[in-house]
């Protein structure tokens, strides 16, 4: 017994088949992504607006050690074991 293999045109038409299948798909997710993306957007558009107004802006030579005021801790995960290297970066920042 032989077996034939399956005409050109039926490949074809199973072939542009399953195309057209898959950008159905991804035309649906776009859609459903936008609509998402417009309801963000319009529950957003709801949101009460406040106006500020700034009196004066900050001085430009801003003591920077002032605003460094705490010193390095030492995190739980970190232990001991990147203390030296805070220290040193602390004193090479207040250094300059």
């Amino acid at each position: 017994m032989t077996t034939e293999a399956a005409p050109k045109g039926q490949l074809m038409y199973l072939g542009l088949a399953v195309l057209v299948l898959l950008s159905g798909l991804c035309t649906i997710f776009a859609s459903v992504v936008t609509a998402a993306q417009a309801w963000q957007e319009h529950a957003q558009a709801r949101w009460p607006e406040v106006t500020g107004r700034v009196d004066c802006a900050p001085p430009s030579n801003v003591d920077r050690r002032a605003l460094r005021s705490r010193q390095p801790q030492e995190s739980s995960a970190g232990g001991d074991r990147y203390a030296a290297r805070r220290t040193t970066n602390a004193e090479q920042y207040e250094a300059t």
